[in-house]
C-alpha cells in the first residue's frame, strides 16, 4: 500500500508499436504532366523516340539500349537500367507508336516494379508542341505511399523539363 491507495497487481504488457505505413501491394500510382516546347512536333517526337538518348534527359535513366526495332526503325523493345535513389532496377519495356505519340509497358515484373506503363502524347500548340507524359507504376518495393507519390511527381516534373531543355537547347 502507498499514499496513493492500495497496490495493484496487474500484468505489464509491452507497448505495441504502430505498424509503419508501407505499400507492399499498393496498386498503380498514376500521374501526368505537360509542357509546351518551342520546337516542331516532328522534332519533339524524334527526341522522345530516341530511347538510347533518354539517358541524357530522362530522370534516373542510367542506361537504355534498344534491343528490337519495328520495320520503320522505331523502338519495339528496350532494356533500361534506372537508379531509383533507393535501388537500381533493370527491366525491358515494349513500345507502341502512334502518329504523334509513343507508349510503353513493362515487359515483365522487375525487382522494383510489378507493372508500369506510360506514354508521351504530342500535339501542336501554336508554333510549338505540347508534350504530355503519363505514367502508371505499381511498385514492388515496400515503400511508404507518400514517398512513392513524391517520386512519381518528381519524375514527371523532371522528365517534362528535361524534354523541353533537350528540344530547345
Amino acid at each position: 500500500p502507498s499514499a496513493l491507495g492500495p497496490a495493484r497487481r496487474c500484468a505489464i504488457r509491452p507497448r505495441r508499436r504502430r505498424a509503419r505505413s508501407t505499400v507492399p501491394v499498393m496498386g498503380d500510382v498514376t500521374g501526368s504532366d505537360s509542357v509546351v516546347i518551342n520546337a516542331p512536333l516532328a522534332d519533339v517526337l524524334a527526341v522522345v523516340r530516341d530511347v538510347a538518348g533518354q539517358v541524357d534527359w530522362f530522370p534516373g535513366t542510367v542506361s537504355a539500349e534498344v534491343v528490337e526495332e519495328y520495320e520503320d526503325g522505331t523502338p519495339a523493345r528496350a532494356h533500361l537500367v534506372n537508379d531509383l535513389k533507393v535501388a537500381k532496377d533493370e527491366f525491358d519495356l515494349d513500345y507502341e507508336h502512334g502518329e504523334a505519340s509513343m507508349s510503353w509497358q513493362l515487359a515483365a515484373p522487375s525487382s522494383a516494379q510489378r507493372s508500369a506503363s506510360g506514354s508521351w502524347q504530342l500535339e501542336e500548340a501554336g508554333s510549338g508542341t505540347r508534350a504530355t507524359l503519363s505514367l502508371a507504376i505499381e511498385p514492388s518495393l515496400p515503400l511508404p505511399g507518400f514517398l512513392v507519390k513524391k517520386a512519381m511527381k518528381d519524375t514527371l516534373k523532371s522528365a517534362v523539363a528535361g524534354l523541353k531543355s533537350r528540344c530547345e537547347g
